[in-house]
């Protein structure tokens, strides 16, 4: 039996042998013939791919549209809008490429639609013709290009006629003499913040800003503090802002504010009476109500952001 076995296993080694061969002779084959179809086969020259340059996107006039419906639309005209490009145009001009670059125009009326109506970004963006990514750089461009050019546009009345027009505007509305601005403030409603979340919660419960604002007779804005949570009392922000400062460098003009009653009594603050006792304490509040009206005319709505 020791023969038989002896036998069987070498021709087990012999048949595994010649099939090892057998594979070794295909691949050579195969190896050959693909020799002889690369040498027949026409050269192949590598695909580069070029890079065309970019198309640049038409877009339309955004004055291509009424005057009334520029003023629905951005809520100011054209000639106020043409002079915001003027003035921003070095801030927010692309260098880099000006045939695909959105034209200065183009930003500051979208981002002036987008803060006059409330909307969504991937909405005034497609109403441009500008993506939403792109257009939420370009409102932060164009924002910082406004803060840049704000205390230009944004001033307290500092000479002696400054100061002196400012009374007289006042004192025409309801006879309160030595009146330099109304003051005021709102809460600017928040998204959620994620860091300090109970700072910005205000007493109404809700996430804002507590912003800030003093106008004058024609009510045009001269101060505006929008850089303290919601949480914050309106005296604070009075107390930490600029105002107080301003009416000390300017206590010879006998200048005075014109606050409601969540703002303390002062020399250079005047407030409502809170419980009149005569006839004259109740003028006085008449009249500081017709006087400071003018600011409260600036909250007629809730601001979100």
């Amino acid at each position: 039996m020791v023969p038989i076995l002896a036998a069987l296993h070498g021709l087990e080694d012999l048949i595994a042998v010649q099939l090892q061969q057998q594979q070794a002779a295909q691949r050579r084959r195969r190896g050959r013939r693909r020799a002889r179809q690369a040498e027949q086969a026409p050269p192949q020259h590598p695909i580069i791919p070029q890079r065309h340059s970019p198309i640049p996107r038409i877009r339309g006039s955004p004055f291509n549209v009424t005057p009334e419906q520029i003023h629905t639309l951005y809520r100011l005209d054209r000639a106020t809008n043409t002079s915001i490009v003027d003035m921003i145009h070095d801030d927010i001009v692309s260098l880099i490429d000006i045939r695909t670059a959105i034209p200065p125009l183009l930003k500051v009326v979208s981002v002036l639609h987008f803060l006059a109506t409330g909307t969504y970004q991937h909405t005034v963006g497609q109403m441009h013709g500008i993506s939403q990514p792109v257009f939420s750089r370009t409102l932060n461009q164009v924002l910082d290009a406004h803060l840049k050019h704000a205390p230009e546009h944004i001033p307290m009345p500092r000479t002696a006629q400054e100061i002196a027009n400012t009374k007289i505007g006042f004192y025409s509305l309801a006879g309160i003499p030595s009146c330099s601005g109304a003051i005021n403030c709102t809460h600017v409603e928040l998204v959620v913040p994620h860091h300090n979340e109970a700072v910005y919660r205000n007493r109404k419960q809700f996430h804002s800003i507590n912003v800030q604002m003093v106008c004058d007779a024609n009510k045009i804005i001269t101060h505006c503090c929008a850089r303290f949570p919601g949480s914050t009392h309106d005296s604070m922000v009075l107390r930490k802002s600029t105002i107080p400062r301003y009416m000390e460098q300017h206590t010879g003009q006998c200048s005075r504010l014109l606050g409601d009653a969540g703002y303390p009594l002062k020399t250079c603050l005047l407030t409502p009476v809170r419980n009149p006792q005569n006839r004259h304490e109740e003028e006085y509040n008449r009249a500081h109500t017709r006087t400071s009206i003018v600011i409260a005319d600036f909250w007629p709505f809730e601001v979100t952001v």
